[in-house]
């Protein structure tokens, strides 16, 4: 219903999010809480408050000129191709063609409005990648956590992860095991602690498939590095610690002013590497894979 508000709390990685639909219809809220309803939370305690608006392009395109075009952002902390971050007056502000977000750290509050077309599912893929960004960009370096690109799955004890770009086989690996020790597809959040922690996300590039990933978390055990393929076997071998890092953050984004260059961040990701006992590499994505790697891990997991 239009002029109405509705709100719903998710929780990703610990943190909770409440998120307030200012104006939006049932169509949106329904496509939305199909996304996100296994990581729905009923806690109280909201670490952030996400406040979404939906705007025409007359009263987009007005707010983008005053707030962006003539409001001297030229501040850039971060950037990708889609989308840049600005610093103004304490405050971040997200700019792409067609989201404008606000965000006040001090506050705990963000606001994100999205240009609509008419199309309800459209306004939810903007917003999910409001929500990705602002993990990636923000919460990453206020919460001291990592995001890795890549898809996971759950050992008797711990978590193994599969790093690699696009089209590497991340998911295509991920597959091969059985769907009960799916842990998560594409983005994987790690703290460290004691140990290193994983935590699942729901993005996954399964979106239109029936699975879909619930809240989860254990103990990183092992990292695989998918790289080249060759021939008809699978090939493991050990890799040096900064051979792990240079592959791991290819994909990271960095925020530029709040980790004096890219040695601070550097120092973050070879704690985190540091942190897992085994960094190994496999060249090979085949049917038999999945137990080429388990019998790998377990023959490891008792040296």
């Amino acid at each position: 219903m239009k002029n109405k508000q509705h709100s719903c709390c998710i929780e990703i990685a610990e943190i909770n999010l409440l998120i307030v639909f200012h104006g939006a219809n049932s169509k949106i809220i329904e496509y939305f809480s199909e996304r996100y309803k296994l990581f729905f939370s009923k806690s109280t305690r909201h670490d952030f408050i996400i406040n979404v608006f939906e705007e025409r392009k007359t009263a987009f395109r007005k707010r983008y000129f005053v707030d962006v075009d003539k409001g001297n952002l030229n501040n850039l902390i971060s950037f990708s191709s889609e989308f840049s971050f600005f610093e103004k007056d304490g405050n971040m502000i997200f700019v792409s063609s067609f989201m404008l977000g606000f965000i006040n750290l001090a506050k705990r509050n963000i606001s994100v409005y999205i240009l609509t077309m008419g199309k309800n599912h459209y306004v939810v893929g903007q917003l999910n990648r409001f929500l990705v960004a602002i993990f990636y960009n923000v919460f990453a370096f206020h919460y001291n956590f990592l995001i890795l690109h890549a898809s996971a799955v759950r050992m008797k004890d711990g978590i193994i992860a599969f790093l690699g770009q696009s089209a590497a086989g991340k998911t295509t690996l991920m597959k091969l095991f059985p769907a009960a020790d799916l842990f998560c597809d594409d983005r994987l959040i790690v703290k460290i602690r004691k140990e290193v922690t994983a935590f699942s996300t729901p993005w996954s590039k399964w979106d239109k498939e029936s699975i879909k990933f619930s809240p989860d978390k254990g103990i990183l055990r092992m990292i695989f590095l998918l790289g080249k393929k060759y021939g008809r076997y699978t090939r493991i071998k050990e890799v040096d610690l900064l051979t792990a890092l240079k592959f791991a953050r290819r994909d990271s984004f960095y925020f530029y002013k709040y980790i004096n260059h890219q040695k601070a961040d550097g120092k973050r990701w070879l704690d985190f590497l540091s942190a897992v006992k085994y960094n190994i590499i496999d060249f090979s994505v085949r049917p038999n894979t999945c137990y080429a790697i388990k019998e790998y891990y377990e023959r490891r997991k008792n040296i």
